[in-house]
């Protein structure tokens, strides 16, 4: 049984899997992105992300390490990463820079710590993200609820 069964906290009814929909919410200079996950290979992305596990825990790598367990993190543009979220569900926010900066992002982890330039902790926002993901018809109101975060 994975920590998402066993946590129970979303709307049983939302999924054909038991699991909410994925939902994708894009808007000027910011996504938001939340579904199951699985792995995803070394690659480097363009803009500075905030991904956090909704129930459990992920697995990040950054290049040239070991992988780490993780709960939540901030990853500047452009660095190399390889992630593992093991089938459980996750969230990510991407902003782009005109938007905000890499400070931004890290202000919504607390018991940070850096590694090549990732903020590692803990998700100060889990429950509001959980509430995106768990409750059916949050893609007509998460974008108004990210700007007024």
């Amino acid at each position: 049984m994975t920590a998402f069964e066993r946590a129970r906290l979303y709307n049983p009814a939302a999924g054909g899997n038991g699991a909410p929909a994925p939902l994708l919410h894009v808007d000027t200079g910011c996504s938001f992105f939340a579904s199951l996950g699985g792995q995803l290979e070394t690659h480097r992305g363009g803009s500075a992300v905030y991904i956090v596990a909704l129930y459990g825990g992920f697995r990040l790598r950054m290049r040239g390490r070991g992988w780490i367990d993780c709960r939540a993190t901030v990853i500047p543009p452009g660095a190399w990463r390889a992630l593992d979220f093991r089938g459980e569900p996750f969230a990510a926010i991407h902003i782009e820079p005109t938007i905000g900066r890499f400070s931004a992002l890290s202000a919504l982890l607390r018991d940070s710590l850096e590694i090549d330039g990732a903020s590692i902790g803990v998700s100060t926002e889990l429950a509001a993200l959980r509430e995106f993901y768990e409750r059916s018809g949050s893609e007509s109101w998460v974008g108004e609820a990210l700007w007024d975060r």
